[in-house]
């Protein structure tokens, strides 16, 4: 099909999502975290190298796409019963 023969309204779709708000909402948080010793050290190596604070690092964790996303999750209980 040549793109010339694309005439105005031909081959497009034109669609409205409704979005929540609070996806988009960058309000900053202070949380409390408690984490083991030596995940703390490799947060701050990383941060450091990057010239952040922690926060940078989770931050970028969080967000960026993750690789056993697909994958369904399994939750053990390890230790208390």
């Amino acid at each position: 099909m040549d793109r010339g023969s694309l005439g105005p309204g031909k081959g497009w779709a034109v669609g409205l999502i409704d979005l929540e708000e609070s996806f988009f909402d960058d309000t900053v948080e202070r949380v409390n975290i408690t984490l083991p010793r030596r995940i703390l050290r490799r947060l701050d190596d990383m941060a450091r190298t990057t010239g952040q604070s922690r926060s940078g690092p989770i931050a970028r964790l969080t967000v960026a796409p993750s690789k056993t996303a697909d994958k369904p999750q399994t939750r053990r209980r390890v230790g208390r019963s």
